[in-house]
């Protein structure tokens, strides 16, 4: 991954751009009709990180696959994560959308906290029990934008930590 820059843009605008994304993504996984919407979550992700390099999704996945992927979840022991929970993984998403049209600073650490404890590690059981490369391939997308987000967090949203 390319090194994180400053992007000039306001503090609300950032906001707006940062929820937009989060939901985004959790439609993205919701199924094949939300998958649908990777161009807009790219360019969205280009805009708020200046990264030219993301691994786009090459293939696809099927309404089986979303399907399957959603049903079966491992859970997580390290988080206490309840096995088959369809919703929790895009509820993740949808609550990172929320909290990123709110707050300061002292948000923007807690989100980034929040990805590296809790929805990476979920992301990462998600990746190791999925066999179908095409799931795989917009795991690892989302992996990128989320740990961009967080990085561009920690360094530009709140340089004095």
């Amino acid at each position: 991954m390319q090194e994180l820059q400053a992007v000039d843009m306001t503090i609300s605008e950032r906001r707006r751009k940062r929820g937009r994304l989060y939901e985004l993504i959790a439609m993205m996984h919701s199924g094949p009709l939300g998958f649908d919407l990777i161009s807009q979550t790219l360019s969205l992700a280009k805009k708020l990180y200046a990264i030219d390099s993301f691994t786009i999704p090459i293939s696809k996945p099927s309404a089986t696959m979303f399907y399957k992927y959603q049903n079966n979840c491992e859970g997580n022991k390290e988080l206490q994560c309840l096995p088959n929970s369809l919703d929790c993984f895009i509820a993740k998403f949808l609550y990172m959308a929320r909290s990123a049209r709110k707050g300061a600073s002292k948000r923007r650490l807690n989100e980034a906290e929040y990805i590296y404890e809790d929805l990476l590690p979920c992301l990462i059981t998600k990746m190791k029990a999925t066999k179908m490369e095409a799931y795989k391939e917009l795991l690892i997308f989302t992996q990128e934008i989320i740990i961009a987000d967080a990085e561009y967090n920690k360094k530009y949203q709140c340089p004095e930590k």
